[in-house]
């Protein structure tokens, strides 16, 4: 017979690390490498950038349109996105 243990701990915890891998939260101490890129040494800018290009969020409160479909909603995050060269900022083209 086998037994096996699963580790689930509190969700503060695993906000806390889910942030942190993100690029959200910066760490107090130590280093948060992500794919081996050293995230935590990022500066804001390119932080940003990396998180556009290499992390995606589904927050609970999303800040939706909530006129648009869901499809319509992330087609206007990624024409923002196109027209600025930044993530989710900038003036949509008339």
């Amino acid at each position: 017979m086998t037994s096996s243990r699963s580790w689930d701990p509190p969700a503060r915890e695993k906000t806390t690390l889910l942030n942190l891998i993100g690029g959200l939260d910066s760490p107090t101490q130590g280093i948060i490498a992500v794919a081996g890129r050293r995230i935590d040494q990022l500066n804001e800018e390119s932080l940003a950038k990396w998180r556009a290009s290499n992390v995606g969020f589904v927050f609970q409160f999303y800040n939706l349109l909530p006129t648009l479909s869901a499809q319509k909603n992330v087609e206007l995050a990624t024409a923002a996105d196109q027209t600025t060269g930044e993530a989710g900022v900038g003036t949509m083209p008339a």
